[in-house]
């Protein structure tokens, strides 16, 4: 699809890396990862699957100067912002704190390397932001 125009411009996230974050949390003690492994399947025991669409193409920061290129989500996205702040709740029990920013749901597909010139770094964006389709999910917790 892009991969043509825009793939030498680009570091593309292995399919197998590609995921949506719930919470970062950077570097974090090993002992903390134990607590975390142990408390999240607990924290979403009994939660039902829930329909999520890759729909609408991006990049962060803006278009002009595109840095990542990500895929935009559509679906229930009420279900996935309660998944995510009850991951983000049960985190900030184990010395994760809470984050101001506001839950952004996405995809990383790829980011643009360093040293592209200001035109090819439109083109990107502009490609980027003009792609609309959807495919659809499921969620399982």
């Amino acid at each position: 699809m892009l991969e043509p125009e825009i793939g030498r411009y680009v570091r593309w996230v292995r399919p197998e890396g590609i995921h949506l974050t719930l919470k970062f949390m950077g570097e974090i003690p090993i002992a903390t990862v134990e607590k975390v492994l142990k408390s999240l399947p607990e924290a979403v025991l009994g939660s039902s699957p829930f329909p999520l669409a890759i729909k609408g193409f991006g990049v962060f920061p803006n278009p002009r100067r595109p840095r990542v290129l990500w895929a935009g989500l559509d679906g229930d996205l009420e279900t996935l912002s309660k998944l995510q702040l009850v991951v983000e709740t049960r985190l900030a029990c184990l010395d994760c704190p809470k984050k101001q920013r506001t839950f952004s749901p996405h995809l990383t597909l790829g980011r643009v390397r360093r040293n592209v010139s200001q035109g090819e770094l439109f083109k990107i964006g502009e490609l980027m932001s003009s792609v609309e389709r959807a495919y659809p999910f499921e969620v399982e917790c």
